[in-house]
């Protein structure tokens, strides 16, 4: 299983770091929150990014 960072997330679909953080917050992207002191820190499993990605694509018809 490999992990990605919210960075690498961001990079890997287009989106804004802080847009990618607000959807694993809201559930729109799964994500494992570990706690750390008083901060949480996100990672996501690359698989369901994915997934998450194929889900929302859309497709244009010409």
């Amino acid at each position: 299983m490999t992990y990605l960072t919210p960075r690498e997330v961001s990079l890997k679909i287009g989106l804004k770091y802080s847009t990618v953080l607000e959807w694993a917050k809201v559930g729109i992207l799964p994500a494992r929150i570990i706690q750390h002191r008083r901060k949480s820190k996100y990672f996501f499993v690359e698989k369901e990014v994915e997934a998450v990605i194929e889900r929302h694509r859309v497709v244009r018809i010409k």
